[in-house]
């Protein structure tokens, strides 16, 4: 089916429940408001031409059936989708935000060419052709490219997690620290090498740094030496996601410079990785760290990665802490899974 028809049947789909949203754009490595090295089409109806903007700027919302695209090298588009799913966007890029397959999933992407990569506890979802990836707490990715001859290459990446691939070549999950070459004669699943790591920790790297530059007004002094403490740490928790030290600093460095969704994801992978016995002081520095709620929404968190013993930590805790209490009283679906077991008159 050609382009446009298949983007005018998205359009006739269903209206999709969230939209995706640019949330930064490097240019060069220096983050900019916009730019017209990324061009965005809306498709109309058959009777009515396309609408192409002559430039990008963060803050631009897209629906289903819109393409966003690069035409230059060295820059690299972040959109998010629902609250807080990002997908860096690189390598000569070209999406079309497609409908959700379903009510749980904040967003489908179409890859046609380029790299992207998911990371968020909101499920995602990113095809290409007839592969499917779909994915719930987890970082993963996808690179499409083809060779001199013209043929397809995509190779997928998962960081965390775990990551449902649907193709004809490959059927299966693919697991933390693997990457399949989908298109080869006999798709091996094989460990995702350290310069595959070091590549994508620089994508995550340079979307922090131009928020970060945003965020200055253009004025940031350090953008150098915070690139490289950025991709750093974001190399590390790549090639060691259970590594809570590694984590903590991401998630810390983060927070200082004002990148409170990345920061608070990071923490919220990192408090299931604490250990029981300093649970309420983790609790009490990401409150510290991340705001005065943080520490609420990541003790009240619906049993997904607060086991048993992790609620009876969560106890521990509202009992010196009423103010915790409070709030997860607040958060009635998490309050009613341990409210049976909460003393009646925390100290």
């Amino acid at each position: 089916m050609p382009l446009v028809l298949l983007l005018t049947a998205f359009l006739l789909a269903p209206a999709a429940s969230a939209q995706v949203k640019v949330t930064a754009i490097s240019v060069g490595g220096k983050g900019v408001q916009r730019t017209a090295s990324v061009k965005y089409v809306r498709y109309g109806m058959p009777s009515k031409p396309p609408v192409e903007l002559p430039e990008v700027a963060v803050g631009l919302s897209l629906s289903p059936g819109d393409q966003l695209y690069s035409v230059a090298d060295g820059v690299v588009v972040e959109v998010v989708c629902g609250k807080a799913a990002r997908m860096p966007l690189s390598n000569s890029f070209r999406i079309v935000v497609l409908p959700p397959p379903g009510p749980e999933h904040c967003c489908r992407i179409l890859l046609l060419s380029g790299t992207a990569y998911s990371q968020g506890t909101e499920p995602t979802t990113i095809t290409s052709g007839e592969i499917i990836l779909g994915s719930k707490h987890t970082q993963y990715g996808i690179q499409v490219s083809r060779d001199a001859g013209g043929r397809l290459d995509r190779t997928v990446f998962v960081y965390e997690g775990e990551v449902e691939v649907l193709s004809p070549q490959f059927r299966g999950s693919l697991t933390t620290g693997k990457q399949v070459a989908i298109d080869s004669a006999e798709p091996n699943v094989v460990e995702i090498s350290r310069e595959e790591i070091a590549a994508t920790a620089t994508i995550y790297a340079q979307v922090e740094v131009a928020k970060a530059d945003l965020a200055s007004g253009g004025q940031l002094t350090n953008r150098d030496s915070l690139f490289a403490r950025l991709k750093e740490l974001n190399e590390k928790v790549l090639a060691d996601p259970k590594n809570l030290d590694y984590r903590t600093e991401l998630a810390r460095t983060q927070s200082s410079i004002q990148l409170t969704n990345e920061a608070r994801y990071h923490f919220d992978m990192a408090l299931a990785l604490a250990p029981a016995d300093n649970y309420v002081a983790f609790l009490r520095e990401i409150n510290a760290a991340g705001g005065k709620d943080a520490s609420v929404s990541y003790a009240a968190r619906q049993g997904e990665f607060i086991s048993v013993s992790r609620k009876e930590s969560v106890l521990d805790a509202v009992v010196v802490d009423p103010e915790i209490l409070r709030a997860l009283k607040n958060r009635k679906t998490a309050w009613n899974s341990i409210k049976a077991t909460v003393p009646r008159n925390p100290r």
